[in-house]
């Protein structure tokens, strides 16, 4: 008569795992990172890891002084026509077309950041109004001081121009105000640890996955842990030191 003990499958060497697209990688590499940033470019649901957004705002960032290098190069040279009279250069709006292009994506990866820190997407409001207020605010400063050196430039800015010159500094000091604490609370919200209570955001269950189980921040993903239903491999027995068989397991014929 066999004896024969069931034991749970031996968790294999952990593989390189990518985790599904609605699901955050964690420890992700910039390559990844930038492809998962165009395959969800306007997926406001689910969760981002830290590193696939900071990685997406890096390549964001160099694209975009990039862009902004080049087009104020081209422009040193103007382009003049055949009547001599300087044209404006077409490559200018390359760099406005690429900031079109990363604002959906990127406002789409920051929500799913803050998912990930079990928070809601609705913080981009706060974010995102602080910087436009201070924008705002910035651009009726200047405005104010250029109208007023225009209309009197002969007591702009030191006589009677001097008190408006002041009131323009300072509405233009709130609002770099107002930018700085829009990118203070950006940097915070997004530097915030992962929850796992952020699953909640995710379109699709955790349930829903095979393995019964989805990857949670501190774990390694690549780790296939078994789920429910999971059938065990049966084996024999060890004899006990005396030779005599333990009563506790099952026999099988």
């Amino acid at each position: 008569m066999a004896q024969y003990q069931a034991t749970p499958p031996i968790l294999q060497q952990p593989v390189q795992y990518e985790p599904p697209l609605d699901q955050p990688w964690y420890g992700i590499g910039f390559g990844n990172a930038i492809v998962r940033f165009w395959r969800k470019y306007a997926t406001f649901s689910g969760r981002a890891s830290r590193s696939e957004y900071w990685w997406s705002y890096l390549f964001t960032t160099l694209v975009s002084i990039g862009v902004f290098i080049l087009t104020n190069s081209i422009n040193l040279f103007p382009v003049v026509s055949g009547e001599g009279r300087t044209q404006t250069n077409p490559f200018g709006i390359i760099s406005l077309m690429t900031s079109l292009a990363f604002l959906v994506p990127q406002y789409a990866v920051s929500a799913r950041r803050l998912h990930d820190a079990n928070k809601s997407g609705h913080w981009l409001w706060l974010i995102g109004g602080l910087s436009i207020a201070g924008t705002i605010i910035m651009l009726a400063a200047i405005f104010q001081m250029v109208m007023w050196a225009l209309f009197h430039p002969y007591d702009f800015p030191f006589r009677t121009g001097g008190g408006h010159l002041m009131q323009a500094v300072m509405v233009l000091l709130l609002g770099l105000l107002f930018l700085l604490a829009g990118a203070i609370t950006n940097i915070v919200m997004m530097c915030l640890p992962s929850q796992p209570a952020g699953a909640r955001f995710d379109r699709v269950p955790a349930t829903a996955y095979p393995t019964g189980y989805t990857p949670q921040p501190g774990y390694q993903q690549d780790m296939q842990a078994p789920g429910p239903g999971v059938q065990y491999q049966a084996q024999p027995l060890a004899p006990m030191p005396d030779g005599t068989p333990d009563t506790d397991m099952q026999q099988q014929p």
